[in-house]
């Protein structure tokens, strides 16, 4: 997060404690994205950088203008100085070691993430992209430059609200004026996450007005606070250890909510903010004043920008996911860089002694553009993909595959079925895994003599009258979505359902996942890389498998059993070396028929009368693959994946 020097705003006193809770808040953002359980609540971390940066930028800001000395070209010139230098450099040095590690669709997010963050954007574009093909934040190097997004975007707005509001009301008018912002942005937070989407919640700027907005309101009123409590001493000491107290709370009560900023978040914001109205390096400050943690306090900001590339890295290169003490034990290697990023880029930045501003705006435009443009590069050849073994193994595979072939099947969504007659009318109901599955049957020929329909459908879901007429007319449902230990039971009341309208054949397919991370298997030299198996990560094969007692065998296809040798492994590639799955997740066109033979081949199948090696040319066939992978009659945008 965007360094702010740790000054009282109603005075020139260095304030050590302001840099602890820098300490605190970066170190529960690095143990938390080390994916440890007892750790699952340290993104509040962030939250508390932005209360933070709120109080500081609205003191210097309130404190000049009311003097009649603040500068906006002063204002954006410091801000340029803390922040750009140490952020172009981190970008930069992770350019080449993504080059190195990543496939090209990765590297080609990897590239547009780097444009974006050029552009104090990668906030807006990580929502903009976000969904269930986007790549796992775990493997994004670039992906907590989102709150740099923010804090720059509040930047251009705060000063020139404030300046407004001070011109016209002065200090009170400043509070008034943070105050009705923040109240509109806490409410908005709260309709977003409730009816909209918690990703623009997270994500967007207009989510986190109010946590920089309250910073700056508890700034404008600590004068007052400080005098009212001038001679009471152990109260505010107290005051103060409840706040440490309830940022510590905050960390343990909080560990399961996973839709913040929301009203919840002002549990550990109203500790951060007692400790910075009221805070000192005496009394309950002297653990945040300690000289060890002043000095994590000091290199935050660059702890903050290098531990993800770290972890990301230590990702990217392990075929299995990485134990949480496997992350951890970089975090020594995170602050010896943030460390030598602070000594060597961001000390000699802001000392206008040492570098004078247009030094500095060179810098920042040559780091800058050379961020846009290795983005921009990166993204129009997506990813240097011609050049990349994968392209050659597979000419199939290009831009964005993954989606579009997934998204192809929807040309059959809402396809009425015709009466009886010589074809199998066959109704597919359910997410991107069932239409996984109708790309299985059009490469292997099975479901391309079929009258063949779709529907999104989820598995918990309530069956509407129109989908229960439409599965009246069909001869099989296929409930595709993939069957876990949750919602197997609304299954089994599904297939009731249908079979009570007289469907003849009902097929539930199971989970399938094709292990943790494709860049590592591409690392692999060639002999090991095409026979490898991948375990499937923990949380689908642990749910898939719950679904065995639960459905009876009848109805079940086990895609984990079905690729399962015994070792508990799954294929990553075809015996032709093509993907399965690029995305661990989603059939590939070569994977859809290796796997297609597979399941077709099971005996819930046979009512199909499907035999193996029909050419996926066959000009008798009626269904055909999308061979160009072009999405026909799309859902909606906001169409559920």
């Amino acid at each position: 997060m965007a360094d702010v020097r740790s000054r009282n705003p109603t005075g020139d006193s260095y304030r050590p404690e302001i840099d602890g809770l820098r300490a605190l808040a970066v170190i529960a953002v690095m143990l938390y994205h080390t994916e440890h359980t007892w750790f699952r609540a340290g993104y509040l971390g962030v939250d508390i950088f932005f209360a933070i940066s709120g109080f500081l930028i609205t003191g210097i800001i309130v404190e000049r203008a009311a003097a009649g000395r603040f500068s906006l070209a002063e204002f954006y010139m410091r801000r340029i100085r803390r922040i750009i230098p140490a952020l172009a450099v981190m970008c930069l040095l992770t350019l080449p070691i993504a080059i190195m590690l990543m496939l090209p669709e990765d590297l080609e997010n990897f590239g547009q993430s780097l444009f974006a963050t050029a552009l104090s954007a990668n906030n807006i574009l990580l929502y903009v992209t976000s969904g269930y093909f986007s790549q796992e934040t775990g493997f994004k190097p670039l992906f907590h430059t989102w709150s740099l997004g923010v804090e720059e975007q509040y930047y251009l707005l705060a000063p020139l609200l404030l300046m407004l509001a001070i011109r016209h009301g002065g200090r009170r008018g400043a509070l008034v004026a943070l105050a009705i912002c923040s109240l509109a942005s806490f409410l908005g937070a709260e309709l977003l996450r409730q009816f909209y989407s918690t990703n623009a919640n997270f994500l967007l700027l207009p989510s986190r007005i109010w946590e920089l907005g309250i910073g700056g309101m508890a700034c404008l009123a600590q004068p007052m606070l400080l005098r009212r409590l001038q001679s009471r001493e152990q109260l505010r000491r107290s005051l103060v250890y409840i706040g440490l107290g309830l940022m510590f709370a905050s960390f343990i009560i909080l560990a399961n909510v996973y839709d913040l900023p929301g009203w919840q978040t002002l549990l550990p914001l109203s500790g951060t903010l007692l400790v910075l109205m009221l805070g000192s390096p005496h009394g309950p400050g002297r653990l945040l004043a300690w000289p060890p943690v002043v000095g994590i306090g000091l290199i935050s900001f660059s702890a903050y920008l290098y531990h993800i590339p770290v972890y990301a890295f230590v990702r990217l290169t392990q075929v299995s996911e990485p134990p949480p003490a496997l992350l951890m034990a970089t975090i020594p290697l995170c602050l010896l860089l943030a460390w030598l990023s602070w000594r060597f880029v961001e000390v000699p930045f802001r000392d206008p002694k040492r570098i004078s501003n247009r030094r500095v705006l060179y810098f920042a435009g040559a780091g800058l553009g050379t961020m846009a443009a290795g983005g921009l590069m990166l993204h129009l050849t997506s990813g240097f993909f011609s050049a990349s073994a994968l392209a050659s193994n597979d000419p199939q595979m290009r831009r964005g595959m993954t989606a579009l072939y997934n998204d192809a099947p929807y040309a059959y969504q809402g396809r009425p079925l015709p009466g009886e007659g010589s074809k199998l009318r066959v109704l597919v109901l359910g997410n991107s895994f069932a239409r996984d599955f109708i790309n299985m049957g059009l490469e292997t020929g099975a479901l391309r003599e079929v009258a063949l329909s779709y529907q999104f459908h989820s598995n918990c879901d309530k069956m509407p009258a129109s989908l229960i007429a439409r599965a009246r007319m069909a001869d099989a449902v296929i409930f595709g979505s993939g069957a876990t230990g949750w919602d197997a039971a609304c299954l089994i009341k599904k297939v009731r359902e249908v079979e009570a309208v007289g469907v003849p054949h009902v097929v539930v397919l199971g989970l399938k996942q094709f292990g943790y991370n494709n860049n590592a298997v591409m690392l692999l030299p060639p002999a090991e890389r095409y026979a490898y198996r991948a375990r499937p990560l923990r949380k689908y094969y642990n749910a898939g498998i719950a679904a065995r007692p639960i459905i009876p065998a009848r109805y079940f296809v086990d895609l984990f059993a079905i690729l399962d040798d015994g070792t508990g492994t799954v294929p990553v590639f075809t015996p032709e070396r093509k993907f399965i799955s690029q995305d661990t997740r989603h059939l590939t066109k070569a994977g859809a028929r290796f796997l297609g033979e597979k399941v077709f081949a099971q005996p819930q199948f046979s009512w199909l009368g499907w035999r193996p090696g029909r050419s996926q040319g066959d000009p008798a066939s009626g269904n055909q693959p999308f061979a160009d992978y072009a999405p026909v009659n799309l859902a909606p945008a906001n169409q559920p994946s």
